[in-house]
């Protein structure tokens, strides 16, 4: 993204609605990956690991992401585990707290395969039509997140250029805070 000419929240939804973020990801996998008959390790945000669209009526079943732009087109088969902490899982698969932390649940054919991932007004996705396996690291209320390390904090140039960044976009619905850039400042803060 041209940061230099993204001065508004509308310049900045204006330029994410045309962006394909997945396009280089893609490229690079099918360059680096599977023209040389490797595998790989891809870590990246679950959003760009789902395989269905979620849009009601929607022509396209198939997400835009980068694992929808793999497996579409049989150009490969990716194997997906989401590492999800904001539901509890146990609340759908009782027995998934049995095991140690981390662990890998498959979700082919569970319960917790089953439960729909998607808003109640979109388009019924199941959990398993999205990943392969969840990694379990506890419930919700276990989780904690870390600061931001000391060095970026006291980076006056970094700081400032974050903060303008995260002026541009509204913080979710029901979030504890009023900007996204009070976060990042109480989690230097914090340190």
């Amino acid at each position: 993204m041209d940061w230099e000419n993204i001065h508004s929240a509308t310049d900045y939804m204006s330029r994410m609605s045309t962006l394909n973020r997945d396009e280089y990801a893609v490229a690079a996998i099918r360059r680096e990956v599977l023209a040389k008959n490797n595998r790989a390790l891809v870590i990246y945000g679950g959003q760009h690991l789902l395989r269905k669209n979620a849009v009601p009526n929607a022509s396209d079943e198939w997400a835009r992401g980068l694992v929808a732009q793999l497996e579409r087109p049989g150009i490969a088969s990716v194997f997906t585990i989401d590492p999800e902490t904001r539901i509890p899982l146990s609340a759908s698969q009782a027995d998934i707290t049995r095991g140690r932390k981390p662990s890998l649940a498959l979700l082919n054919g569970t319960r917790l395969g089953q439960v729909r991932s998607t808003a109640p007004a979109q388009r019924l996705v199941r959990f398993e039509e999205h990943f392969d396996a969840v990694v379990y690291l506890g419930e919700p209320g276990e989780m904690t997140t870390a600061n931001m390390g000391r060095a970026r904090c006291d980076d006056a140039e970094y700081m400032q250029m974050r903060m303008a960044r995260l002026s541009l976009l509204k913080p979710p619905t029901g979030a504890p805070v009023a900007a996204l850039g009070d976060l990042l400042r109480r989690s230097c803060e914090g340190r």
